[in-house]
């Protein structure tokens, strides 16, 4: 007997994979719409919940909403295990009842965790506290539901062009290792030698140590005027790099969004000032 979770994991896999907005790995947004964007969210169920509830998609079709890395949240004090898999089922639930208005873009912990990878936070393999959370939640049933999980963390595109010249991404490939990351890959689907170490999916979602000088050249060569990226912990939740990059955290006590009216061109600036903390969207 099928499992009901590993069937709405292999349903938001499909609507990723066959969604008419994307070309390789970038969905290009074209219709006006007002935006919010999250920066990674690691597990966290009470800024989801806000996050859900302010962006209005459930009461609009001009609203949408963009996540990323719901997955690899805090360790129960029970049992050591992550449970944020109940989060991510949440959030492709929201998917498959928006489809065209919920986005997600893959992180690299969402790719870690399909292609078996390993990383540490706070000394714990957190790819592996996902699993025995899975095994926890599922028991028996546990394998498909991994097995699920996978195909639709790999189905997630690594980035989301807005009509507004915004490029959304988990990250930018580090400048040193641009060259390995190449720009091909945004615009054709990935081998399985593109996921690990070296390969452009991976230098996209890993890339660190990034400069004023790579985002201006990087925006001039994709013609975007800013981007909006995750990954890194900044400690306000909100940093930018030069004019043409922010970060953004939407987890934890300083978590952030940006909320955005995508007819709307931004700078760097016009952008931070539209940036709201998580704490300040109102509760459900």
């Amino acid at each position: 007997m099928a499992c009901p979770a590993a069937d709405i994991f292999r349903r938001g896999a499909d609507i990723l994979r066959n969604d008419s907005r994307r070309t390789g790995n970038v969905v290009t947004v074209a219709a006006p719409c007002e935006i919010m964007l999250t920066g990674d969210l690691h597990g966290d169920r009470q800024a989801m919940t806000r996050i859900v509830q302010a962006c209005g998609i459930k009461r609009s079709a001009d609203k949408y909403l963009l996540l990323q890395e719901v997955i690899h949240g805090s360790i129960e004090q029970t049992g050591g295990t992550d449970r944020s898999i109940d989060l991510l089922l949440r959030a492709v639930r929201l998917l498959i009842e928006c489809p065209e208005q919920v986005l997600f873009v893959m992180g690299n912990h969402d790719l870690a965790q399909a292609t078996g990878g390993e990383i540490s936070k706070d000394s714990c393999n957190v790819c592996r506290a996902f699993t025995q959370g899975v095994e926890y939640a599922y028991a028996q049933q546990a394998p498909e539901v991994m097995e699920a999980v996978n195909e639709f963390l790999l189905a997630m595109p690594l980035a989301v062009r807005l009509p507004n010249r915004i490029f959304v991404s988990h990250s930018l490939p580090t400048p040193q290792r641009m060259e390995l990351a190449g720009m091909e890959i945004l615009s054709r689907q990935w081998t399985q030698s593109d996921l690990h170490r070296g390969g452009p999916m991976y230098e996209w979602t890993w890339g660190r140590s990034h400069t004023e000088q790579f985002a201006q050249q990087l925006a001039q060569q994709i013609d975007v005027d800013l981007f909006v990226i995750g990954h890194r912990h900044v400690e306000d939740g909100v940093e930018v790099i030069g004019e043409h990059a922010l970060i953004l955290n939407s987890d934890g006590p300083r978590g952030c969004v940006l909320p955005m009216d995508c007819s709307k061109p931004y700078t760097v600036s016009q952008a931070m000032a539209a940036v709201v903390a998580v704490s300040a969207l109102p509760a459900a």
